[in-house]
């Protein structure tokens, strides 16, 4: 007698309700819990593995796996937008986590991709596509403060963006490095001071009164589980201190060819003050120079040469912190990230 008897006492067996195929070839038995196990009656195309029994007239195979995630991965397996895949969903890496194990041990290439290519969409990978976002967040926080319930596209601020801790943890377990210096960047510009634990905020929506609404949050718990992702963040943000204080010396220097060394000198030391005062802590220098780039040095009495010369430099600056973010921390380099997708 097969030890799945569903007459058993206390134990059930289900068919799901849109995986079980009446013209499937194989039957796939996992586990939801102890005394309840969910059928999938698929195609044996699909698989490769070894039946020593049959169930409802085709071979059945006896899995290990959590029903549910199974059932996810079958499902896409058709279906592929059944995942449900929301764009910059904070959630994502969390709720792909199990699928993602499957498709990686059955070597199903097509649903690891598909998640893949999803969640790298997420995390910009060039200078230029960090500015995009962090624009299109920008916009968002906007529309946000203007809404009246404080609500943007019916939810929470920090519910339409994605969560650098998560994204991290998932990257690191299914090789993913394309998208580790942006959500590094991102939570080390993250000031866990200021901002709460991103699931008990969600736990209890009331404590976003004493959280900044429109800024990154992150899951410190999950983040604190892991000795070496703190450190290697840790020693991102004294990474970033250190560009800050690149940026700072060059808002104070002078250009060879100055026309009012002292009135140029005294704009840049109130230039650099300012700065480190609104993007010093933490300290943000990709979003801090493109503040000054913008709008943030023909307002001063520096002459047109000091201008132009820091405005170079500090664009060289900028284009450098980015490319370095890899070495920062301590990922393989660009070209070595982009290789390995090819």
């Amino acid at each position: 007698m097969s030890m799945y008897n569903a007459e058993s006492q206390h134990y059930s067996e289900t068919r799901h309700p849109t995986l079980y195929l009446c013209d499937g070839d194989v039957v796939l038995a996992a586990a939801r819990s102890p005394t309840a196990t969910i059928l999938f009656r698929v195609d044996k195309v699909y698989l490769a593995r070894s039946v020593n029994e049959m169930y409802d007239g085709v071979p059945r195979v006896q899995l290990a796996d959590d029903a549910d995630d199974l059932a996810r991965l079958l499902a896409a397996l058709y279906d592929p937008t059944s995942l449900s895949l929301e764009r910059l969903n904070p959630d994502t890496p969390i709720l792909m986590t199990g699928v993602m194990k499957l498709a990686v041990k059955y070597e199903i290439d097509a649903v690891r991709t598909l998640i893949v290519k999803h969640i790298e969409a997420d995390w910009p990978q060039t200078l230029e596509d960090w500015d995009a976002y962090q624009a299109e967040r920008g916009a968002a926080a906007q529309a946000y403060n203007e809404s009246k319930d404080k609500k943007f596209k019916g939810k929470y601020f920090d519910e339409v963006y994605p969560e650098p801790v998560a994204a991290i943890r998932f990257a690191l377990e299914f090789d993913v490095p394309s998208i580790l210096p942006a959500a590094w960047y991102q939570l080390a510009t993250t000031d866990a001071k200021v901002h709460l634990d991103y699931d008990t905020i969600r736990r209890q929506p009331s404590l976003r009164l004493f959280s900044a609404p429109c800024s990154a949050k992150a899951r410190w718990k999950l983040l604190q589980t892991d000795a070496s992702l703190l450190t290697i963040t840790m020693f991102g943000k004294a990474k970033l201190e250190d560009y800050m204080k690149v940026a700072e010396h060059i808002l104070r220097n002078s250009a060879l060819a100055c026309e009012s060394s002292q009135r140029c000198e005294q704009s840049g030391f109130k230039k650099a003050r300012e700065f480190l005062a609104l993007y010093g802590t933490p300290a943000d220098p990709l979003y801090g120079i493109k503040q000054i780039l913008t709008s943030g040095l023909w307002d001063t009495d520096m002459c047109t040469e000091c201008i132009a010369y820091k405005h170079k430099q500090l664009q060289r600056a900028r284009r450098t912190i980015w490319e370095a973010l890899p070495e920062d921390f301590q990922l393989p380099s660009w070209e070595m990230t982009e290789a390995a997708s090819e």
